[in-house]
């Protein structure tokens, strides 16, 4: 049963009626209604948890599609996503387009730089992203 349920029967005063027949059975005023709206947090029983997502790597992509457009993206495990775009199984460009190549690729520490990063690429032309993936600085420094 809902927590703000047994609050609002508590309330009304019918919670213990419906429980046991009577309303002799209730408890003394002492007790809190606001027992039943508190959430209790679930306890951390390990840090093995943390230590396994901060030693995972993050991957942003950029793939070649047939139709010659360029696809940005994130994952954990690059070569599982780049089969699964290529079998149609990823995203939902790459499902009419399907990839070429990998272009370009760069790893992280945690999702959160690699969805940065990913977000900042998908910003950029694609003279940019392409100069990334031929990893030409001089080219673009000056875009």
């Amino acid at each position: 049963m809902v927590k703000w349920y047994h609050t609002a029967l508590w309330r009304r005063g019918s919670w213990f009626e419906s429980r046991s027949g009577s309303a002799s059975t209730r408890p003394s005023a002492s007790l809190s209604t606001s027992y039943y709206a508190e959430e209790k947090q679930p306890e951390r029983t390990s840090d093995a948890s943390e230590s396994k997502a901060e030693t995972k790597m993050w991957y942003i992509y950029i793939l070649e599609c047939k139709d010659g457009k360029l696809y940005t993206g994130i994952t954990d495990n690059l070569e599982r996503r780049f089969e699964e775009h290529s079998t149609k199984k990823g995203g939902h460009y790459t499902k009419c387009n399907a990839p070429i190549k990998i272009l370009y690729s760069e790893h992280f520490a945690n999702v959160f730089d690699a969805a940065k990063r990913e977000k900042q690429i998908k910003g950029w032309t694609r003279k940019k992203k392409l100069a990334l993936g031929k990893e030409n600085l001089v080219l673009r420094t000056q875009l």
